[in-house]
């Protein structure tokens, strides 16, 4: 079988390559010519794990340019360079590397020349993954039809049934690949983040589950190995768990919870793969949301990775650990409807607090208000106390409301909106935000609906 390798990969292949069939297995060497080994005597070497590119070793160049690194590393990718200047895309697999050659200039403009096996197998999925693309987009274009179609289930039944042939030949062309390049790292584990769990591909799944997406809910893993390490140590494994968390798992946060304990027990008990996916898992749930399930990873598992976050998801670990349940509750000072400062530690109820953060614009606050106000009536000469946190900006309107309703509970605000530097104390991102506090100030429940409030009362406050 042959394949079109792309530019990139053909860039000086045989101008540059030497083959060396005594290097060693594991170690990166070769020769850098033609330069000043005194102006760029280090070559560096990151590893590729997901998107991130961590530097794991360098070595000096010699004075006629030789390298070589000190020991073998994990199978996987890599990338290799000076400091400046392109980087080479290295795959360490199971067969010995051949020695690299390049000169300073080629260095620095297209990498080092590189051809062997797991490029060759790199390359050749790469095409067929392009190719199954293209099919399916014309798949997809040439079977558009509505739902106001009298023949829109038999047409929607026959686009499956193309859509899984058309996945079941992929797979095969996959395994024919791996047949052709036994002994790759491509072909051991890269190969399996391309092939498609499919419930066709047994009587037995098929029958027991109606569509695609419920047996991938379960199964979507099924075909790649977290327990394995070099399962991370590609670009292709952080897409591969995101595609999972987006499309099957519910996008609430029962479904969200389910998704990371599912993948982190796949991972396994390596404390290394462990700390890798749980820094994705923060890092992504940071940047993209819900923050309570950033929350939820930090209280439940994160303990050994925070050293490896980005910068701004430590700070939101760090802020958010303050606000565990158990915590005491930082103490703060807002302005009250008259513009009198008010302090948090000396306005608690005897028995316990409801510290809602809320905005008179915020339709479910405005629904929980009946609710609240009987609750309020209820137990408030029994120990409990209301301190309303509003992020409105205009004090007319948020006095309005008050007024309008009979807001009898302590209401505050700083009038800054989401900057208010309560709210933002409390790192709250929604509203209503509730934080139920006992009368040390605790934190013995947080960020729960306020519909369960009157069941939580009934056990604290006989």
């Amino acid at each position: 079988m042959k394949y079109l390798v792309s530019a990139a990969f053909l860039v000086g292949f045989f101008s540059l390559f030497r083959l060396e069939t005594q290097a060693q297995s594991g170690l990166i060497q070769g020769t850098v010519k033609h330069g000043q080994a005194a102006k760029f005597p280090w070559l560096y070497l990151w590893s590729q794990q997901g998107k991130q590119e961590k530097l794991v070793d360098s070595v000096a160049l010699d004075k006629d340019g030789n390298f070589k690194f000190p020991k073998d590393y994990p199978q996987g990718f890599y990338k290799l360079g000076l400091k400046l200047g392109v980087k080479t895309t290295l795959i360490l697999g199971p067969q010995p590397l051949n020695k690299l050659e390049a000169s300073y200039e080629q260095v620095f403009q297209t990498g080092f020349a590189l051809q062997n096996k797991e490029m060759e197998a790199w390359a050749g999925l790469e095409e067929l993954k392009l190719k199954f693309e293209r099919q399916m987009d014309s798949l997809m274009k040439s079977s558009i039809f509505d739902e106001f179609d009298p023949r829109y289930r038999s047409k929607m039944n026959k686009q499956e049934a193309d859509v899984a042939e058309l996945k079941l030949k992929f797979n095969s062309k996959i395994a024919k690949l791996k047949q052709e390049f036994p002994n790759t790292y491509v072909s051991e584990v890269l190969a399996n983040f391309y092939l498609f769990s499919l419930k066709e591909s047994s009587k037995e799944t098929n029958k027991e589950y109606d569509t695609e997406t419920a047996y991938l809910h379960l199964h979507y893993f099924d075909l790649v190995n977290f327990k394995d390490p070099r399962y991370l140590q590609n670009p292709k494994w952080e897409d591969f768990i995101f595609q999972y968390l987006l499309r099957y798992v519910q996008l609430d946060l029962a479904g969200f919870k389910f998704g990371v304990n599912h993948v982190l027990q796949l991972v396994g008990p390596n404390e290394d793969s462990r700390q890798l996916v749980l820094t994705y898992l923060m890092d992504l749930f940071a940047e993209k949301g819900p923050q309570e399930m950033l929350s939820y990873l930090a209280e439940n598992y994160a303990s050994s990775c925070e050293s490896l976050l980005k910068p701004q998801t430590a700070d939101k670990v760090s802020k958010l650990k303050v606000l565990s349940v158990g915590n005491k509750a930082p103490d703060f000072k807002a302005p009250d409807i008259s513009m009198q400062a008010q302090e948090l530690s000396k306005n608690l109820g005897k028995k316990a607090t409801l510290l809602l953060f809320w905005s008179s614009t915020c339709s479910h606050c405005q629904a929980d208000v009946p609710e609240l106000l009987d609750l309020y009536a209820k137990y408030r000469s029994k120990g409990f106390e209301i301190i309303a946190i509003s992020l409105d900006k205009d004090y007319s309107t948020w006095l309005k409301f008050i007024q309008e309703k009979k807001l009898v509970w302590l209401n505050w605000s700083d009038l800054g909106g989401w900057k208010s530097q309560v709210a933002q104390l409390y790192m709250v991102h929604k509203t209503p935000t509730a934080y139920l506090l006992d009368g040390q100030q605790l934190i013995l429940e947080k960020e729960f609906p306020l519909s369960e409030l009157g069941n939580k009362l009934e056990k604290l406050i006989p």
